[in-house]
């Protein structure tokens, strides 16, 4: 409906996840509201990209639900796409047919569109192979972007890229997400990029959540800011270890 946000609610109800004897989620509540962008940080192994993939539908919980919206999310949504870092393109297909890949009808038009929002208009007859690992990764949003999705989960996308190239991929995908107002899910290991995309950063450890902190900023974001580098610093202190659990600043764990 006009006037409301694209995205869709997702809520974790007392979740769990185990793979024969180890527990890797465990008891996690976690509520998204439409159109908001959660970025989700930790250590490795500490449960985020299976949480991610709970989510996306590809595993199903031992205990506990998903509700996408009111209902239970059983498997893979028909309103959620999902991006990983590499881009998965199909490399006897050109740039225009790797967006619009599996679609029928007429969908050439649209994802001309989409290929010139991402800066690829000169892209579209090219082969994969020839294209920079950040020019793949920005025909895999357009790809995503084809289906108009409710909710587009980041599985690492920009973690192979080069500095620039990967500031560049935040402000598209910022840029787009503003204009769309999907709901985002971004895995990432990188605490600055969390912090200057997500609305909210969410701390997994050991299977929970340990930190749950609203980024009150500006948009785009001004990593010079003195208060940027704090809530950085403040929530790398805890992936790392270094900060009690007491010292959750601006937790609001739902």
């Amino acid at each position: 409906m006009e006037g409301h946000p694209a995205g869709i609610s997702i809520k974790t109800v007392n979740l769990h996840k185990s793979f024969q004897s180890t527990k890797v989620i465990k008891g996690m509540n976690l509520a998204i509201t439409p159109g908001e962008f959660i970025a989700i940080v930790g250590k490795s192994g500490c449960g985020k990209s299976t949480l991610l993939r709970l989510i996306a539908g590809l595993d199903q919980p031992t205990s506990g639900e998903i509700l996408a919206g009111t209902e239970p999310l059983t498997g893979i949504h028909k309103d959620m796409r999902m991006m990983f870092q590499e881009g998965r393109l199909l490399p006897w297909l050109t740039v225009l047919n790797n967006v619009g890949l599996g679609l029928k009808g007429d969908w050439k038009e649209e994802a001309h569109l989409l290929l010139q929002k991402v800066g690829l208009a000169d892209k579209i007859n090219e082969w994969p192979a020839k294209l920079s690992g950040g020019q793949r990764q920005r025909v895999a949003l357009a790809r995503a972007l084809m289906s108009q999705p409710r909710l587009l989960l980041f599985d690492e996308p920009l973690g192979a890229l080069d500095a620039l190239t990967r500031i560049e991929m935040q402000q598209l995908i910022e840029g787009i997400w503003q204009e769309q107002k999907f709901t985002s899910l971004l895995v990432t290991h990188d605490v600055e990029e969390a912090v200057v995309m997500a609305d909210r950063v969410i701390v997994i450890e050991d299977g929970r959540i340990a930190m749950n902190t609203r980024i009150d900023l500006p948009r785009p974001r001004d990593r010079r800011n003195s208060h940027f580098s704090n809530l950085v610093g403040d929530i790398l202190d805890r992936v790392l270890g270094h900060a009690p659990p007491s010292s959750q600043l601006r937790q609001n764990v739902q």
